[in-house]
């Protein structure tokens, strides 16, 4: 007698291995962050990953003072960056550690910083929450065709050049 019973089969797709791989490098990285860098405005992805490195930059330098381009990246802002929108309001989700200061400092350096690089713009530091929860967030718009080829990027990818 055959069997007849039909087998539920889980597909997974790369979209889907991608996204929790994401998950599993925000883990890893024990973030506890949840950065957005609004532009209210339009602009180039290039010039948007430029922006952002600026303002790691500077938050860098101004909380860790003379000498923080050669701190070690354990006592820099690190993390996963993906830009969304990237036609229409660009802005940066950020799943980032947290070497320094507390959320409140954060956010009043932050505001000063991106004000400076982005007058239009808006940043919100905030705690990470659900790990899982936000990199799935992060990590919406997976789907469209090269996201994470475009527009994903770490913090430390800029370090050695910052």
């Amino acid at each position: 007698m055959a069997y007849s019973c039909a087998m539920q089969k889980h597909v997974y797709t790369d979209f889907n291995r991608l996204r929790l791989a994401h998950q599993h490098m925000a883990v890893a990285l024990d973030v506890k962050l949840f950065l957005t860098l609004a532009t209210n405005q339009s602009m180039s992805l290039e010039r948007m990953k430029r922006k952002t490195r600026e303002f790691l930059a500077r938050m860098d330098a101004a909380v860790l003072k003379h000498g923080w381009s050669k701190a070690p990246a354990s006592e820099r802002l690190d993390g996963l960056l993906y830009v969304e929108h990237e036609h229409s309001n660009i802005h940066v989700h950020g799943l980032m550690t947290k070497p320094y200061c507390n959320y409140a400092g954060l956010q009043l350096w932050a505001e000063e910083i991106w004000s400076e690089l982005c007058e239009s713009g808006s940043v919100v530091i905030k705690p990470v929450g659900d790990v899982r929860k936000r990199s799935e967030y992060c990590t919406k718009e997976a789907g469209k065709h090269g996201f994470f080829e475009r527009q994903f990027f770490m913090a430390s990818e800029f370090m050695a050049a910052a």
